[in-house]
């Protein structure tokens, strides 16, 4: 059996490239072991999703799961449908 199947563009380094270029805009309420807050950049989420072994790709893939329900972007398109009505 082909493995490769498992992953959207052949490895799941290449499907976390592509979902932090495409679909992560940012976080909040990040932390590192010592409690400091990490700021949201394309680099840290590629540091802490390909560089952390499998709890990086746990992560991923709950961030994955969580970009595809629907409930997870109404509050923003509603703000956007405000904003136009305004304009």
């Amino acid at each position: 059996e082909d493995m490769d199947n498992e992953f959207l563009l052949g490895s799941i380094e290449n499907d976390i490239q592509f979902f932090v270029d495409n679909v992560l805009v940012s976080w909040d309420g990040l932390v590192d072991d010592d409690g400091n807050a990490v700021p949201y950049s394309k680099e840290n989420a590629m540091e802490i999703l390909t560089q952390q072994g499998e709890a990086g790709h746990q992560l991923y893939r709950e961030l994955f799961a969580s970009s595809l329900d629907s409930k997870n972007f109404v509050k923003a398109l509603g703000e956007q449908a405000g904003e136009d009505a305004k304009n």
